[in-house]
């Protein structure tokens, strides 16, 4: 072998990298691959509205060209070897590191697709199944030049792979990426809209950070490892609460393992919990970029829960079955001030049976329980949990309402029943409840089949068989007397399926209408009396290209409607007979509209077209601009008629543009030129200064907006100012009108750029109530139903002769009411004292004295109406017209008239004292007397639950 042979060895060697890596058997929960993968935001609809049809992409900001390749111009970029090695000017990835994005050389890259992600991830059993190990281990490997680049080469669609793992909107793949070196790794999901469509050699980058690995070891009693133990992710780094991201369990070992930690990141900033039911949980906070060695995680001793299934006659249930674990009083966690909520467990049953393990010593826990498709139930009150570490707690679940048998043989018409065939059980029953079971068909075509938890009532069975392409069907009406009955149907002939609906489907001039879909539905009469339509087990079909089209069953008596749908014609429902003559469905054609829409690029990201019928309904379409600032619209499905237009804004939400009155007419038309709304926008800040210093966590105020608009020339708008306050508006001015409570009312007008909105702090009046707060503690002892009692003090504004250029806001939470003459503020007591500023330097208020009781009651429902009672009674299936909740009565008093004026100066010592009045108590005695005489008559007292009014 010459030299220059030599040297290609190598360079191969080289460009195809080191075999796979295996990373150790730490299994981790599946990764979800909707995730990754995401989906294009389609047409938004808001009430009776039809959706568009427009490119609303969350991916990209520019609209996908129509190229139904893989990629745009990935042609250059593959040789004619099925795409294993990259060429030319093709997209390349490149490897950069640090936030210089410094181009890293010799960097190994791993491309791989999403359908071979899946491939094996589905086979990545008892190991880390994060996208991150298996892109890793499983991609193909290229290694990066002096450029740090390498080509975007993506192999061929595996042979078999599924469809849906791709976009499904862009039909195009999704590609994973990722690239290491020897002390750094980065990963990343590549959609095919990230990639030129052109071709041309763009570039993505991929940056590589510092590599860590997670070692942490969980330890119970005597500090021995449990292994399997699970280990829950919680991100602290969220605006609120925290945020469960992952669940991964511990090797045999009790280490749990993961390589290349740092690409879980969210924020960076993790709780690691132990996902279990318990009181006093350990936890470990993470870092990114300053994890230790190891960590140990001391776990509190726990056993596990069992949960037998039975029905009343004691036979095992369960079969496609879950039950759901809720602890009873478990206290929040609370870790840097963040809330943590542990969800509840669900376990699926096996053999009737359903196990948890890891729940705490002396745990109180309830179950839920679901069986088949619809069935749900709440069995039990609650549960005590293991006593002893290690310990299996067993229950027992008795369900009363078991199902019901049903049994029988079935024979053909026409043919012999093939072995091994699979009978399939429709039912339909008044409480619109449609589903369906499968059976094994025995010897001499015995079936049985266990329809779970249904009511005693009347059904209808719908039988079918299919043998090769051929359907058999029957139907049988059975009545259920009681829960738990078995049924025997006995010999049940099934006949080939017939038409029994067809006819054809034409547009208003005659033309047949192709893919129009088809489904038939019955009427019915629930045990309310109310008429509903539901699904007979009937398949969906569409229309031929003739237009024609045939459902397909057996006939039977009833009264049924057929519905037609069709893409761009008015849907329409019709009756029908089974049975009956072909029949021809006429549909209405509708309107579609197309506009584009030119505005400056960089303002905003997101344009609204809207279109609002006259009658009401509107149908609306989102798309992103592109980086020209142009954006086409198309909306489907528009019923014709007038219409008005409007061009939104996510940033404003009111329209910036419109046009009234605009005829749509059935078929395809343009609004006419192009909507040109450059130089309409501007971009304002608001910031918010307090006492000479810039807002801080915790500061926070009401912004009141006006700027015109099209729609409304009146039109307000309410922010709220915590951090700086970004606006676009369609003018170069703005009004505004700023409050915070405490403060002085700001008015002014705002221009573009930014605006600080100075609020200082007005002296606190203070107020003093002697006595009412031990009074209202009284009351509580007093009145037996009272069960919480609170008192405040209400100012309310005195409206002056002549106040104009008022603005109201709604008065909710801390946002205050605006308009002058109708301000009302309420400030609870505190030992007595109150303390208050006021916004309006001159002004008077009346004062007021308010005391609410919260008080148990009784609430009725109609007749109609049933609710479950309470499971802690014997009777837990027993159903009630009444329950006991709490209502609320509010005394309010009035007090004096208070002013406020300009020059005056508070001090410390200042304070404004008022009496209870004679009056309160008048008050009290009322409320006294109303909610004596509503206990005498629901026949209940303080401490007694009201009995229960059977059926």
């Amino acid at each position: 072998m010459n030299r220059n042979s030599i040297l290609a060895v190598l360079f191969v060697l080289v460009a195809c990298g080191v075999g796979f890596a295996w990373y150790g058997s730490h299994p981790g929960e599946t990764p979800s691959l909707d995730t990754p993968f995401g989906e294009d935001v389609a047409g938004t609809t808001e009430g009776e509205e039809v959706p568009g049809d427009g490119a609303d992409l969350s991916l990209e900001t520019e609209q996908p060209a129509e190229d139904d390749r893989i990629f745009g111009g990935i042609e250059e970029a593959q040789t004619q070897d099925g795409g294993q090695a990259g060429q030319g000017g093709g997209p390349r990835v490149k490897v950069v590191v640090g936030d210089e994005k410094r181009a890293v050389r010799g960097a190994t890259v791993a491309i791989l697709p999403s359908d071979e992600y899946a491939m094996y991830h589905a086979k990545h059993e008892g190991s880390d199944k994060r996208f991150t190990t298996i892109i890793e281990a499983y991609g193909k490997r290229y290694v990066t030049g002096s450029d740090g680049t390498v080509p975007l080469v993506i192999p061929p669609a595996a042979e078999g792979s599924d469809d849906a793992l791709n976009n499904k909107i862009s039909g195009r793949r999704w590609i994973g990426i990722a690239a290491w070196d020897d002390e750094h790794f980065g990963v990343q999901w590549l959609s095919a809209s990230k990639v030129d469509n052109k071709g041309g050699r763009s570039t993505i980058e991929v940056k590589i950070e510092p590599d860590e690995t997670l070692d942490l070891i969980a330890v119970g009693v005597e500090q021995r490892p449990i292994a399997n133990f699970p280990i829950a992710f919680w991100d602290l780094g969220t605006k609120k609460n925290a945020n469960r991201r992952e669940v991964h369990r511990t090797a045999a070992d009790g280490h749990l393992v993961l390589r290349h930690f740092q690409t879980m990141k969210a924020s960076g900033h993790w709780a690691l919990l132990p996902d279990m039911i318990g009181k006093g949980l350990p936890h470990v906070i993470l870092e990114n970029g300053a994890l230790e060695p190891s960590y140990t995680m001391r776990v509190p001793p726990f056993g596990s829960m069992r949960f037998d299934l039975r029905g009343r006659d004691g036979r095992v249930l369960g079969e496609h079955g879950s039950v759901t674990l809720v602890p009873l009083e478990l206290p929040k966690v609370e870790i840097e001030g963040k809330e943590l909520r542990p969800s509840n467990r669900t376990e699926k049953t096996e053999g009737g049976s359903a196990t948890f393990d890891f729940v705490g010593l002396g745990m109180r826990c309830k179950t839920y329980v679901a069986i088949g498709r619809h069935f749900r139930d709440r069995p039990s009150t609650e549960f005590g949990g293991p006593l002893t570490s290690g310990q299996e707690q067993r229950y027992e679940l008795r369900l009363e309402n078991d199902g019901v048998a049903i049994t029988g043989h079935a024979e053909l018409a026409e043919v012999p029943l093939p072995s091994g065939g699979k009978l399939e059980l429709f039912f339909t029953a008044d409480s619109n409840v449609r589903t369906g079971e499968t059976s094994e068909l025995g010897e001499n075509g015995a079936f049985s089949f266990f329809l779970p938890f249904i009511r005693a009532s009347s059904y209808r069975l719908l039988f079918r068989l299919r043998v090769d392409k051929a359907i058999y069907e029957t139907f049988k009406s059975v009545n259920v007397s009681a829960p738990g009955a078995r049924i025997d149907v006995g010999a049940l002939r099934l006949e080939p399926a017939i038409p029994i609906v067809s006819g054809r489907v034409v547009d208003q001039l005659g033309k047949p209408v192709r893919g129009a879909q088809i489904s038939l539905q019955e009427s019915i009469r629930d045990t309310a009396g109310r008429e509903r339509s539901v699904h007979i087990g009937v398949g969906t079909v569409r229309s031929e290209k003739d237009g024609e089209f045939a459902l397909m069953g057996r006939p039977i008596p009833g009264q049924f409607s057929m519905r037609v749908a069709a893409s761009g014609y008015e849907n329409k429902t019709v009756s029908v007979r089974l049975g009956g003559e072909p029949i021809e469905v006429r549909l209405d054609q509708l309107g579609e509209l197309h506009a584009s829409v030119q505005m400056d690029s960089g303002i905003v990201k997101r344009v609204r077209l809207r279109a609002r019928h006259s009658t009401g309904g509107s149908t609306s379409n989102r798309t992103n601009l592109s980086k020209g600032g142009l954006v086409a619209f198309r909306l489907r499905n528009l019923k014709p008629g007038s219409y008005t237009l409007t061009v939104e804004i996510d940033e404003w939400g009111q329209p910036i543009w419109m046009r009234q009155g605009f005829i749509v007419r059935a078929g395809s038309q343009s609004v006419g030129q192009t909507i040109d709304l450059r130089g309409m926008l501007q971009r304002f800040e608001f910031r918010g200064v307090l006492d000479n210093r810039e807002f801080q966590k915790g500061d926070r105020a009401n912004v009141l907006v006006h700027s015109p608009m099209p729609a409304d020339s009146d039109a307000y708008r309410q922010h709220r100012l915590e951090k700086p306050l970004l606006l676009i508006a369609p003018r170069a001015d703005i009004r505004y009108r700023a409050h915070r409570e405490g403060c002085k009312l700001i008015e002014g007008v705002a221009l573009p750029g930014i605006t600080e909105l100075r609020f200082v702090t007005n002296s606190p009046h203070r107020f003093y109530v002697p006595g009412i707060s031990q009074r209202v503690e009284g009351i509580q002892n007093e009145i037996s139903e009272v069960s919480r009692a609170g008192a405040s003090l209400v100012f309310q504004k005195v409206g002056k002769a002549n106040a104009a250029g008022s603005i109201s806001v709604p008065k909710n939470g801390i946002s205050a009411n605006f308009d002058r003459g109708a301000q009302r503020r309420s400030i609870p007591i505190v030992k007595d004292r109150v303390s208050v500023s006021f916004e309006y330097d001159d002004a008077d208020y009346d004062v007021f004295l308010e005391v609410a009781m919260r008080h148990k009651t009784m609430h009725t429902f109609g007749e109609n109406v049933r609710i479950n009672v309470l499971s802690s009674f014997t009777d837990s299936t027993s159903y009630g017209r009444a329950f006991m909740g709490y209502g609320q009565e509010t005394i309010l008093v009035p007090l004096a008239r208070y002013t406020v004026k300009s020059e005056d100066i508070r001090r410390p010592s200042d304070e404004t004292t008022y009496p209870i009045p004679p009056s309160f108590e008048s008050e009290v005695a009322k409320v006294r007397t109303k909610l004596e005489e509503q206990a005498r008559k629901n026949g209940a007292t303080n401490a007694t639950f009201p009995g229960i009014r059977r059926r």
